[in-house]
């Protein structure tokens, strides 16, 4: 687990929990360093590029073989 060492003496150790978070780097990122995320906050908002097809009937081939490999 990641996180971070807030406080440290003799008798006990003070930890803050953290989750690493992999982004790619056209993501749109909330949140600054040194921020206080609450739960269920988005942090980050994931782009892509997503391709156009030119006709639904180009995949049935590639569905049909699918499902044979099934059977």
């Amino acid at each position: 687990k990641s996180g971070q060492l807030i406080h440290m003496n003799k008798q006990k150790i003070t930890l803050r929990l953290g989750q690493p978070l992999v982004i790619s780097p056209r993501s749109i990122i909330h949140a600054s360093h040194g921020d206080f995320i609450r739960y269920k906050t988005s942090v980050i908002t994931l782009t892509y590029q997503q391709l156009k097809t030119g006709d639904i009937v180009q995949g049935i081939p590639k569905v049909e073989q699918l499902f044979e490999a099934r059977s």
